[in-house]
């Protein structure tokens, strides 16, 4: 059996899995500088400044809560601002004049206190607005092609107004994605539809729809099998809003699992899915039948030797006396004789 540190440990690695496979960016991020639902008399303007240094990007954008009010707009240095504020000329980078909505992107071109100005100065009744400001950066919710099939950005709407996109998709194909308006204060709905029923929608009439988000600031959208071939409608809608909505979207279509002429191909996320699930519950299988072997298995027969006894080696030199014999040959019939016989054993004669 796996112990619970081994259970655990691939409890955490499958899950671990499972949850980065599933998870869904999330695009939208507060920006550095941010002030929603902010009125401006008129004959007032509104300023956010910090001290920046040359080379500083200073990026935004604003909304104003209705498109029959709009704000004048510029960037500018402190002297300058002093200027501005006296009625003497100066010097203003970025200009805009009588702006519902307004992106905009400044390089700081000078070391000082920067401000953005949102000027209502020549406005006959209040305006409020939403205001972001970022610094070398930029906040907005920004979809990228490269991750999504379909994007907008920055689509405006206002109370009671929708977007739609709709795409022709056979039964079968996966649609999903995320959707972010710019500011925390806006809500937006979003459901997905078949032609039939966004007509009965349009008109007013009870309809069908599916993965349906409400009064999102951001939100992912849920995964949805498209049931018929045919065309589908994404639909983003600010609906009872009291002010403006500007906000982004990305969709995805997995059209892997399509159905076309009666075959179906196989979902590529269900096939990654099964795929981990088999390592998963393989390793717990392995992991389940080494414990067994190691808990019955017999250890391995070791010959063991003992060494032979100490014996000290000794080491001795025989010396052998050697004798040297010297024999005297006769002259006269050649026999062989001891040293020191004077006549020959063989023939008698004088040695």
């Amino acid at each position: 059996m796996l112990t619970k540190k081994q259970f655990a440990l691939l409890f955490c690695v499958f899950l671990f899995v499972i949850i980065s496979f599933q998870a869904q960016p999330v695009e939208a991020l507060p920006f550095d500088g941010e002030f929603t639902d902010q009125p401006i008399a008129a004959g007032n303007w509104y300023k956010v400044w910090d001290t920046m240094t040359t080379g500083d990007v200073i990026t935004g954008y604003f909304e104003t809560h209705s498109s029959t009010q709009g704000l004048d707009f510029f960037i500018c240095d402190s002297a300058n601002l002093d200027l501005w504020e006296g009625g003497f000329t100066s010097t203003r980078y970025e200009p805009e004049t009588n702006m519902h909505t307004s992106y905009f992107s400044f390089t700081v071109p000078n070391s000082d206190t920067w401000y953005c100005v949102f000027s209502n100065r020549g406005g006959s009744t209040t305006v409020t607005v939403d205001i972001g400001v970022d610094t070398n950066g930029d906040n907005t919710p920004i979809y990228s092609s490269s991750t999504y099939d379909y994007t907008g950005y920055g689509i405006v709407l206002e109370n009671n107004e929708y977007h739609d996109v709709f795409l022709y998709l056979d039964a079968g194909d996966v649609i999903d994605g995320h959707f972010s308006t710019f500011f925390p204060t806006d809500g937006l709905d979003f459901f997905i539809c078949d032609t039939d029923n966004f007509d009965s929608w349009e008109l007013g009439y009870s309809s069908t729809g599916y993965s349906i988000e409400t009064d999102m600031y951001y939100s992912s959208i849920d995964s949805f099998t498209i049931p018929t071939s045919g065309y589908w409608y994404c639909v983003f809608y600010a609906e009872d809003e009291i002010d403006t909505i500007t906000f982004s979207y990305g969709i995805s279509v997995d059209t892997s699992g399509a159905i076309t002429d009666g075959s179906t191909t196989v979902n590529e996320d269900l096939i990654i899915f099964g795929a981990l699930f088999a390592v998963f519950f393989g390793l717990m299988i392995c992991c389940a039948i080494n414990k067994k072997r190691t808990q019955t298995s017999t250890p391995p027969t070791v010959d063991h030797y003992a060494a032979p006894p100490y014996r000290p080696t000794t080491t001795g030199t025989t010396v052998r006396e050697v004798t040297t014999r010297v024999l005297v040959i006769c002259p006269y019939c050649g026999c062989k004789n001891d040293q020191g016989i004077l006549t020959c054993t063989n023939c008698d004669a004088e040695l």
